[in-house]
């Protein structure tokens, strides 16, 4: 066992270590993690057991100065999340640090957010930079940002060409809604696109982005930057491309989303097929996760985070970035289920016409068109900074390619279901969006606990007492211990949770169901497992 990401141990021999404070801010700002109070490291880097001395005064110290608003902005801990663990070898506290909530980041040490807030990379805890810091700050505001007026601006900062084709979709995927026959003004005012200030009309922040100039849009966001790129061979250079400020159209959000959701329309594969009327059909699953992909990079970008949004096409892949971390944990994001959209007011504007799925939806529609285009699941990616997520779309089957004919069906678990495909922890790596931290969803995911405390090995000086006592070790108590603490779950999830792919994980759930452990609930697509009712669900 080594420290990494999830995992950090401190020897706290002399008591609680300041250090202890920089990862209870750097664990609850990112992924959550695991610090174990008693544990050292060799110099190979992997950890023994030495002890604290009266453990039971040194978690009491720690339950006081966490509560201390001078020492650490917030309180992020349940008691059941300090534990004294007693082994062969001495004492250890166990403090399990879960991922704050999003009003509650930054979580910081001391009285100042701008040099007090810390996240984790690697085995390390970093100080933020303040680019950073005030992203987590907007972050934490429950109140929607883009739906502040924009100031000094009227209704004429909106390009009337965009909303003129904006309201026909409308009109045509609402034929009968009340606000067909509104002027352009009260229209845009009941979407939301425009405010009353006083008694002046002006462009909402969402306004702005979906229906504005660029050259207008970049003085209330200097950094707005949208480029779509074609890159069609292995030399990196693009082929065809295009970019919000080049002046030849608007630049702005609804009309990017056309021209980028027509052009990756040719990455699709579309197979011959007929409806129940005889009908071609011609819009298929791959189609709608495309679409949906493109959809979420939009709405949920931080529009003041230097270096864009990017949507490049490659011959076999497609790759969407945007600025702005991910305001769900990596389990939330999997698990789906639930929405925190950066941009809700965005999000309305799209699913007024028809576009976006709905709330905590969009990984799922994308996985399903993956199933059917029988490609790789797509790959999520957290880059830190700044702050950037990354999602990679395989939309068609690339003749002679094994990795994509054999993908598991999972992110981030490998296709013979031996376990996570790449690293344990997260890497450094350079790219077009900077250096930093890569946090890989789905691996990371699959089991919190096992995650954090990693396996037991040759190399571990850990006594078997320890690992026991703090994770499940057997698919039937990782299963059991899932459903526990977090209700029913989809098969998709468990597939995670054990790490193993699709196939095996219904068979292990089949198994369980017909020995009484487990029950299904629901039918189809919405079937879930809990535990059966004799097991203590």
């Amino acid at each position: 066992m080594r420290e990494g990401n999830r995992l950090e141990a401190k020897r706290a021999k002399g008591g609680l270590p300041h250090s202890l404070w920089e990862t209870y801010s750097s664990f609850a700002n990112t992924e959550g993690g695991l610090i174990l109070l008693g544990v050292s490291e060799h110099e190979d880097h992997s950890l023994y057991i030495t002890g604290v001395d009266d453990a039971r005064n040194m978690a009491q110290d720690f339950w006081n100065m966490v509560h201390d608003p001078s020492k650490v902005s917030a309180v992020v801990l349940s008691d059941n999340d300090v534990v004294i663990r007693h082994t062969s070898q001495g004492d250890v506290i166990s403090i399990d640090i879960p991922r704050a909530a999003r009003d509650c980041i930054p979580v910081y040490v001391g009285q100042n957010p701008m040099t007090g807030s810390y996240r984790r990379n690697g085995d390390g805890d970093y100080l933020c930079d303040e680019e950073t810091v005030r992203a987590m700050l907007r972050d934490s505001d429950l109140l929607p940002l883009d739906r502040t007026i924009v100031e000094g601006m009227g209704a004429d900062a909106l390009n009337a060409d965009s909303v003129a084709s904006y309201r026909r979709q409308f009109k045509n995927r609402r034929p009968g809604h009340p606000w067909v026959g509104l002027s352009d003004e009260d229209f845009l005012l009941r979407i939301e696109a425009l405010r009353l200030d006083g008694s002046q009309v002006r462009p909402t922040r969402a306004g702005l982005l979906m229906f504005g100039e660029a050259w207008r849009i970049t003085s209330e966001f200097p950094y707005y930057f949208l480029d779509y790129r074609e890159v069609m061979d292995d030399q990196e250079r693009w082929n065809d491309r295009f970019t919000s400020d080049d002046g030849t159209w608007s630049g702005n959000l609804y009309d990017f989303w056309g021209k980028v959701v027509n052009r990756l329309r040719s990455a699709v594969a579309h197979p011959f097929q007929l409806d129940a009327d005889l009908h071609r059909i011609d819009d298929n699953l791959m189609d709608k996760a495309v679409r949906e992909a493109v959809t979420n990079t939009l709405v949920h970008a931080d529009y003041f985070i230097r270096r864009g949004t990017v949507i490049i096409q490659y011959y076999d892949r497609i790759v969407l970035s945007n600025p702005g971390s991910l305001r769900l944990s990596s389990e939330e994001v999997m698990q789906g289920g639930i929405s925190d959209t950066r941009n809700p007011t965005l999000m309305k504007m799209f699913n007024l016409i028809g576009i976006g799925e709905k709330a905590g939806s969009g990984f799922d529609v994308m996985r399903e068109g993956c199933l059917f285009a029988g490609t790789a699941a797509p790959e999520l990616e957290v880059f830190d900074d700044p702050g950037r997520v990354q999602l990679t779309l395989y939309p068609r089957k690339i003749a002679g390619d094994s990795m994509i004919a054999g993908a598991s069906a999972v992110p981030g678990v490998s296709a013979d279901g031996g376990g996570p495909v790449g690293a344990e922890s997260p890497t450094m790596r350079n790219s077009e969006h900077g250096t930093g931290t890569v946090h890989r969803i789905g691996a990371r995911g699959a089991d919190r606990l096992n995650d954090m405390v990693g396996t037991f090995g040759k190399n571990v000086a850990l006594p078997a007492d320890f690992g026991n006592a703090i994770r499940p070790q057997s698919q039937l108590e990782k299963i059991t211990y899932a459903l526990t603490v977090g209700g029913p779950q989809p098969t998709s999830y468990l597939a995670v949770v054990l790490g193993l792919g699709l196939t095996r994980t219904r068979e292990i759930l089949a198994s369980l169901v017909k020995d009484g452990v487990i029950e299904p609930i629901g039918v189809g697509r919405g079937r879930k497992y809990r535990l059966a009712e004799h097991t203590g669900s």
